[in-house]
């Protein structure tokens, strides 16, 4: 019985931390596609805006090198916000499903059944030498 509790819990354990991690893989899609279309609509509104503005002063080539190079560090930083962070939920029931699949490994299937046996045959002995003396005793009254 031990070793089905031990494998039952672990099951638990282990659809706990497929449920967290597909949540967080969940959060980071949505997040990661609206950080995609926002950042998209909006460098495509500031271009138009600094173009415009700076196409007279700065000349066309530098003026794309410097747009350029703010896209390139707005994608960096919008890539870095759309990484997942630790689940700590998901971490610790990754390692309670390891700590008991390693006892059910180590925990015979029979052991349980034994030692109810075990414990259930002294006591049930003991408690009939009990009714037995009880009974003497009453008897030779």
């Amino acid at each position: 019985m031990r070793l089905l509790q031990l494998l039952s819990l672990a099951a638990d354990a282990e659809l706990l931390r497929l449920k967290r991690e597909a949540v967080v893989f969940g959060r980071c899609a949505v997040r990661s596609t609206l950080a995609l279309v926002f950042g998209i609509a909006a460098l495509v509104m500031l271009h138009f805006a600094a173009w415009h503005a700076f196409v007279a002063t700065l000349g066309a080539a530098v003026l794309a090198l410097i747009l350029g190079t703010i896209d390139a560090a707005l994608a960096g930083l919008l890539f870095w916000l759309a990484q997942p962070r630790r689940d700590l939920v998901a971490e610790e029931a990754a390692r309670l499903r390891t700590s008991l699949l390693r006892t059910a490994q180590h925990t015979s299937p029979l052991e349980g059944a034994f030692q109810a046996e075990l414990v259930r045959g002294p006591v049930a002995a003991m408690v009939g030498v009990a009714v037995n003396a009880a009974i003497d005793a009453w008897r030779r009254r």
